[in-house]
């Protein structure tokens, strides 16, 4: 086939800048759909619809620090900063121009912007019946990989699901329970701040970026710091110990999520977390805690107040460990958590064909892409 080469710039259109709106503004529902340059392909809503961009063709979303590209065919208000709008000329199809961007491996940078990184590179594109070809042959075999990875997630999702309804069911409060607060059953046990007196230790430091969506621990990411040696002592991890994000959230993510500490090694927390140590483990057992929590999790532990000046949204620590925690005999905690953790192991692997399947998916659209556009 005989393709056009040109420089990136010269196959695009000139867009009028758009106003963008912030990310703690996005809304769950809302008159207009937000796109950012994060992964998923809409990230809130808004009701300012004298912010819409309304296409005239669909266009091309580039990501400039996270390197996402989005194909868009629907009005839209720009989320955040570093989302550039790309529209090509009339001699390249939108959609043959999304795919040949999705083809193209850029160096990361970090955090870095990219955009300038893809201004250094060239198009190729054939005619527009090629290219129109190309376009259904790669969305056919794109909706088939989109397949397999659906029905990976909706076999995860069902996991998820009926763990939902099994803590539901074993932790809705029954007659005879008698509870405690939070506070009366746990120590708690504020996070490092930065210390300048010597000596210090390197240890791993839990901030909120490891706390995922699923309340568990992301190990790949933990931060190595010296520290004081002196907070340290007061503050070092012990295993069964439970870490709170009391600080850091916003409107999109609240804080106050819980994980279960089980690592081995030197660990603490940063001064945006708390660990809570129970006192008496042979009255509750941290497994049963950490569930607990986590049933509780939307009714009591994400009311929040924002910093006025930061825009940070903090959990009210006195409500938090005000919530009422069910002391109940130690063999019915042990059966409860017996129950669950089955249904979590049954979600890790599940969640670990997940990622496996994602991974193949990905490589098979790369695949695909390399073979017509390489």
């Amino acid at each position: 086939m005989n393709w056009i080469i040109k420089d990136f710039t010269q196959c695009l259109e000139r867009v009028p800048k758009q106003k963008a709106i912030l990310a703690r503004e996005y809304l769950e529902e809302g008159l207009c759909p937000v796109v950012s340059q994060e992964s998923a392909l809409i990230s809130g809503y808004t009701n300012k619809s004298e912010l819409l961009y309304k296409h005239a063709k669909p266009v091309v979303i580039f990501g400039d620090h996270t390197k996402n590209v989005k194909f868009i065919d629907f009005d839209f208000v720009v989320g955040a900063d570093g989302v550039h709008i790309l529209m090509p000329k009339s001699d390249i199809l939108p959609k043959f121009f999304y795919y040949e961007l999705c083809s193209i491996r850029l160096r990361d940078l970090g955090y870095a912007r990219h955009y300038k990184l893809l201004k250094e590179k060239q198009i190729k594109y054939p005619s527009l019946p090629q290219q129109q070809r190309i376009v259904e042959l790669l969305d056919a075999e794109f909706a088939k990989i989109d397949a397999i990875k659906a029905n990976a997630e909706q076999q995860l999702q069902a996991a998820k699901d009926l763990f939902r309804s099994a803590l539901k069911e074993m932790l809705t409060p029954k007659e005879g329970w008698k509870y405690k607060p939070l506070g009366e059953i746990t120590a708690s046990i504020n996070g490092l701040w930065k210390g300048k007196k010597p000596p210090y230790v390197n240890v791993g430091v839990i901030r909120n970026a490891n706390f995922t969506k699923d309340f568990t621990l992301n190990t790949s990411n933990i931060e190595y710091l010296d520290v004081e040696e002196r907070q340290y002592k007061s503050r070092k991890l012990e295993k069964g110990d439970l870490i709170v994000e009391k600080s850091g959230g916003s409107e999109k993510q609240p804080v106050g999520r819980t994980v279960l500490f089980d690592l081995d090694g030197e660990f603490s927390v940063s001064n945006f977390t708390s660990i809570l140590r129970i006192k008496d483990k042979s009255a509750i057992l941290p497994a049963f805690l950490y569930l607990y929590l986590l049933f509780v999790y939307k009714e009591g532990v994400t009311k929040t107040m924002q910093n006025a000046a930061t825009g940070i949204h903090n959990i009210i620590y006195d409500l938090f460990l005000a919530i009422p925690i069910p002391i109940l005999p130690i063999g019915e905690q042990q059966r409860i958590v017996k129950l669950l953790e089955a249904v979590i192991k049954k979600i890790y692997s599940l969640r670990s064909n997940y990622d496996n399947t994602l991974t193949l998916c990905n490589d098979l659209k790369q695949a695909l892409l390399k073979s017509i556009f390489a």
